[in-house]
């Protein structure tokens, strides 16, 4: 028996080993699941807003003021888990996502330009909340010996769902609705089949208690929690430095920021802002317009 066990610590897995915390496993398949429907309109979603609206001119602007959402949404993400904790914000998350990606389908059925910017910029806080307030939860389980692969693990799930399997998803069902305009239409909507999974395997699967409640100590207010990210970024040029770079960078260079500022919960906004910056460059390649 091994002086670990013997002290009531538990067995490590070979999960453990290669960097995925065994008590988060379901939640590394369930952000894989949850990206793969939030990544069917990766490739799809430009085009289809200026073919329902009948205005192209409007796209780059709805596209735009999404990608400004995303980076929002991705420094809160770190800064909401601290609050309430991750699991609840990746909850609020989700339920953002779900709603408004059918108030944006509707809109788009209107041709109504408002409702479409509106909804689909409001979607935009969705998908960083779930994600990323999941990487948070990892960052507050996993050794500091095994963080790096840790986060690795975790973009290996997110990008395998965005934009990879999700775009494959679209290839294949667009023509089975009926192709064209219909078809991109219903695979968006089949799209939440995958996010309502992908949530459901989190909030069900996932047993580990730390990431139920509040991360930042008890006495510090809402308002210094959600600042210090900021002031953390403004006051070190090595966090603020993954912001910076070329776009084909940004996985290394967020891994390494992540390391830079394991000691601070804040920093994990400003990491998952890091990626949304990188990704808000032609929005992600997610949009082309």
């Amino acid at each position: 028996m091994s002086a670990a066990v013997a002290m009531g610590q538990p067995r490590e897995t070979r999960l453990d080993r290669i960097g995925i915390p065994y008590v988060l496993r379901w939640g590394f398949v369930g952000v894989l699941v949850f990206m793969i429907g939030h990544g069917v309109e990766a490739s799809l979603v430009a085009p289809h807003i200026a073919a329902g609206l009948r205005n192209t001119s409007v796209v780059p602007t709805i596209v735009a003021a999404y990608g400004v959402t995303v980076i929002v949404a991705s420094y809160l993400s770190g800064a909401l888990s601290d609050l309430m904790g991750p699991r609840r914000v990746m909850a609020l998350g989700f339920a953002i996502w779900v709603v408004f990606e059918g108030a944006f389908l509707y809109s788009l059925s209107l041709r109504s330009t408002p409702l479409v910017l509106i909804s689909y910029v409001l979607r935009g806080f969705g998908y960083p909340l779930f994600a990323f307030s999941f990487l948070v939860w990892v960052n507050s389980v996993v050794p500091s010996k095994r963080n790096g692969a840790a986060v690795g693990w975790f973009y290996v799930m997110f990008t395998g769902g965005l934009p990879t399997f999700g775009s494959l998803y679209a290839v294949f069902t667009i023509p089975a609705f009926g192709g064209g305009y219909q078809g991109e239409t219903w695979t968006m909507a089949s799209s939440t089949l995958f996010v309502v999974a992908g949530f459901l395997i989190v909030w069900f699967g996932v047993k580990e208690r730390n990431g139920r409640s509040r991360l930042a100590p008890a006495g510090e207010s809402a308002g210094s929690v959600i600042s210090s990210g900021l002031r953390l970024a403004a006051s070190n040029r090595k966090i603020f430095m993954g912001f910076s770079g070329p776009a084909d960078q940004h996985l290394p260079r967020v891994r390494h920021v992540h390391h830079l500022a394991r000691g601070d919960h804040h920093a994990a906004g400003v990491r998952a802002a890091a990626v949304a910056a990188d990704d808000g460059r032609g929005v992600r390649g997610e949009h082309p317009v």
